[in-house]
Formats: C-alpha cells, sequence, structure tokens
C-alpha cells in the first residue's frame, strides 16, 4: 500500500502473511490435546520449571524446550490477568453489605 501523503511504501504481505523481501513465518505449532493437558497438569503443580524439570517435560512431549518455556509464559501471564480481571471485578461490584437499622 502506497502512503500518498509521506511517500513511504509499506511493504506487501504475501499469502502465508510473511513480509516480501523477508524470511517466511514458521507455520504455528498445533499442540494436541495430550500436551495441553500435560503442561496444565505440571502448570498446577508448579508455577515455574527448572532447567531440568523443562528439558524433561520438553522430551516426555516431543515438544523444544523453546515451546515449553513460551507456553509456560503464556500461561503464567494468563493467570495474572486473570487474577487482575477478577480483582477488578470484585472491587468494582463490592458483595452486598447488610446493614441493620435501629429505629
Amino acid at each position: 500500500m502506497h502512503d500518498c501523503c509521506t511517500g513511504e511504501l509499506d511493504e506487501i504481505n504475501n499469502d502465508d502473511g510473511s513480509k516480501s523481501g523477508g524470511k517466511p513465518r514458521r507455520a504455528r505449532t498445533a499442540f494436541t490435546y495430550e500436551q495441553l493437558v500435560a503442561l496444565e497438569n505440571k502448570f498446577k503443580q508448579t508455577r515455574y520449571l527448572s532447567v531440568c524439570e523443562r528439558l524433561n517435560l520438553a522430551l516426555s512431549l516431543n515438544l523444544t524446550e523453546t515451546q515449553v518455556t513460551l507456553i509456560y509464559l503464556l500461561h503464567v501471564h494468563w493467570h495474572h490477568l486473570a487474577n487482575m480481571i477478577e480483582l477488578v471485578l470484585h472491587s468494582a461490584h463490592p458483595s452486598p453489605q447488610l446493614f441493620c437499622f435501629v429505629p
């Protein structure tokens, strides 16, 4: 797309979403149901993985360490975000309090 006002050119996207002239994007990984369940169960056990735990989990799930790390980081981020939303919603709509008025 051309920007007539500034004379700048945007890069043209290819059909696969990559930019022309750059290296093509890597296909997005589709995790299996079993992999997601195993990752979720491990996350429930511990929020942070040691290097050894990450390597063993990656090997057992046939994933790379990077994939396990990214899934964990995203899960921690979404877990934190969900907690923050809950906190905001709870503070915006506090539970009704019962008041006893004495005449």
